[in-house]
């Protein structure tokens, strides 16, 4: 593992959880990138070796057995925490135990990734919502400093299997029967924003000086793309890309 002045800013490195995940790997190999001590905790070291830089520190555990988190923090003197988890049923459950385990550990500095304030700020109306007010409010009672990024819809989801297309993404977008793209946005316009601009700026606050920091703190920054776009404009963006023809409504969109 790297180490430069920069750590010196704040003690001994971060810990990444959710490092194998499309932010969290991102945000590992900034933060490795600048030379800072980086760390990921993950379920599976062998899988994570072939995804993540060589000088990422791994440490081996589950998120349900919260004094193996504590301990990869203790051993690895992170004093600062990256938390990217899946949505799920345990979503908060899992979260909640990180934090706990951070204070135990003394950890000064979390960044966790939420999501759009529409999603969170609508009482728990949906699953994905409700999930992530419960993480943010066990997040402020860890007693270490926090950023909550409230990320909007990635546009790399838009490649993802089961959403749109998966890697390879023209080959299999084409050879569907009919080829097609699918939403569940229908003609709503969300401000998408790029995953790897979310991994920026999630690694710029956790390799910030501790002074750099303060205007940051307690906060839940949203982060968007530039402008509001449908599935509509997605789907005719991707057929001009690929020369085909886009043609269809808003929830099912046959290029041809």
């Amino acid at each position: 593992m790297s180490s430069s002045a920069t750590d010196a800013a704040f003690g001994g490195g971060v810990l990444v959880v959710g490092a194998t995940g499309l932010v969290g790997s991102e945000v590992a190999r900034l933060l490795d990138a600048r030379g800072i001590s980086t760390h990921a905790f993950v379920r599976d070291a062998e899988a994570a070796k072939r995804s993540l830089p060589p000088g990422v520190g791994l440490w081996s555990g589950d998120l349900a057995e919260r004094g193996s988190v504590q301990a990869a923090l203790r051993e690895s003197g992170a004093e600062r925490m990256f938390v990217a988890l899946r949505n799920g049923p345990a979503q908060a459950e899992l979260e909640a135990n990180a934090y706990r385990a951070a204070e135990a550990a003394g950890v000064r500095y979390i960044v966790k990734l939420s999501t759009a304030p529409a999603v969170v700020e609508r009482d728990g109306a949906t699953s994905v919502g409700g999930a992530h007010m419960q993480a943010e409010r066990a997040l402020q009672q860890s007693g270490a400093g926090w950023t909550s990024l409230r990320a909007n819809y990635f546009f790399q989801n838009l490649l993802r299997p089961g959403l749109a297309v998966g890697p390879g993404f023209a080959p299999a977008l084409l050879a569907a029967e009919p080829a097609a793209f699918r939403s569940w946005f229908a003609r709503a316009r969300v401000s998408m924003v790029d995953a790897r601009d979310v991994a920026a700026a999630a690694a710029a606050l956790l390799a910030s000086a501790d002074a750099a920091l303060a205007p940051h703190l307690a906060q839940r920054p949203s982060l968007t793309g530039p402008r509001a776009v449908s599935m509509a404009d997605a789907a005719a963006a991707l057929a001009a890309l690929l020369d085909v023809r886009c043609d269809g409504d808003a929830r099912r969109l046959p290029l041809a």
